[in-house]
């Protein structure tokens, strides 16, 4: 309810408010009104006032919630520690949990004044100008907010940083293939040059190589592509003269039901993670020499259910294990070619940065006997093992490296 009648408002208790105000804000001046806001709605949003100040109260939604939508302990956080940045927040006034009066967790900000654009009739009443005043400055906020080191504002293991780009071109882009009504090249071609950041990764690592007095030489490749395989292949054996050991790491994945799955998303996991690993090791099959080593990075999900909807990412990975089979039967004895696998479990990476923490720990818990996520050098060794001499009477072999997911 709002306007009409503030001093009853769907999802507040005022009397329960008013009792937490009078003990966490110093400023309240005794009795509430309130109304709920339009928008806000991945939390409730109310603007409250004693009638000489005013403050905004955010809670959960009424109805079902998501835990990483409605965290406003999280929110809340973020917001006081943004304080005297330079980001434009409100100041944090007080953040009440379940048993403060409300029944559910909720935080108090200052008000701040401004004109809220709702409807385009609005933005058109604007000058030009103003709009792109406007949008200018929203991406400049973006900006300095990215800038932010979290240690600096004790946000020191908060989220996790790790791939945080790649997580967020990858989720727009799986909901810009939802919601699409039709082709847009240029959209594509966004994604693509987003996508393809990965390359400043990769030089990143070869500085790493070069700093231990070592070789390296970067090529960015779309494993998709046949062509950009051998071209790969090719760099390889102009650099170095030969190519000894293949990572088969290239991979991607969503959450997408069934019976909702494009055959365009479909398509592009496999074509990635299926038909990229078979592109790669073809162009390097054809030069490598006796005493070479494969490794696919598969999946567990090649091996047991997942706890979620990943027909596309599961079908690839399994078919990646018997790709793996098959080319040590043909390779092995013919050409001295090792080919092996490892299923990792779940590990902390870009792809699991993106789960709700406690869904993912649950299932972990539920199917995992060590009950926890894997770490990097845990998988490394394994991958390290099935790629040099001391695995070498080892070969069509997939070696799961789950936690004892796959045996549990």
């Amino acid at each position: 309810m709002t306007g009409a009648d503030e001093t009853t408002v769907d999802g507040l208790d005022l009397p329960a408010l008013e009792r937490f105000f009078s003990a966490h804000v110093p400023e309240f001046r005794g009795g509430l009104s309130a109304e709920l806001l339009q928008g806000g709605r991945s939390n409730l949003t109310y603007r409250v006032t004693d009638g000489q100040a005013r403050w905004v109260v955010r809670r959960p939604p009424l109805g079902g919630l998501t835990p990483s939508a409605h965290d406003m302990q999280r929110e809340y956080r973020v917001v006081a520690a943004l304080a005297g940045s330079d980001v434009p927040v409100a100041r944090a006034v007080a953040f009440g949990g379940a048993d403060d009066g409300l029944g559910v967790p909720f935080s108090v900000v200052e008000h701040v004044d401004g004109r809220v654009i709702r409807t385009v009739e609005q933005l058109h009443a604007l000058p030009d100008t103003e709009i792109a005043r406007c949008a200018y400055g929203l991406v400049d906020v973006l900006a300095r907010l990215h800038a932010v080191d979290p240690g600096a504002v004790g946000l020191t293991g908060f989220g996790q940083p790790q791939g945080y780009l790649t997580r967020q071109v990858q989720r727009w882009y799986d909901q810009w293939q939802r919601v699409r009504t039709r082709e847009l090249a240029d959209m594509e071609r966004l994604y693509a040059r987003l996508a393809a950041r990965r390359a400043d990764r990769l030089t990143e690592v070869a500085g790493h190589v070069r700093d231990t007095g070592r070789r390296a030489v970067t090529v960015a490749t779309d494993v998709g592509d046949p062509g950009q395989c051998e071209t790969l292949a090719r760099s390889a054996v102009d650099e170095f003269g030969r190519v000894d050991i293949l990572i088969n790491n290239a991979g991607i994945g969503m959450a997408v039901p069934a019976l909702k799955e494009s055959p365009e998303d479909f398509r592009r996991v496999v074509d990635v993670n299926l038909n990229g690993a078979y592109w790669a090791a073809q162009a390097c099959g054809r030069v490598m020499e006796p005493g070479s080593s494969i490794v696919n990075v598969a999946s567990v999900l090649g091996l047991i259910k997942s706890y979620a909807p990943q027909a596309a990412y599961a079908a690839s990975k399994a078919g990646l294990i018997g790709l793996t089979r098959d080319l040590a039967q043909q390779w092995t004895g013919r050409r001295g070619i090792r080919v092996n696998a490892v299923a990792p479990g779940y590990f902390t990476s870009e792809m699991t940065a993106g789960i709700p923490e406690e869904q993912l720990m649950t299932f972990i818990r539920q199917t995992s006997p060590m009950g926890r996520l894997g770490l990097q050098h845990e998988l490394d060794a394994a991958v390290v093992f099935l790629a040099s001499p001391a695995s070498s009477y080892i070969t069509g072999a997939t070696l799961a490296v789950d936690g004892g997911m796959s045996g549990h």
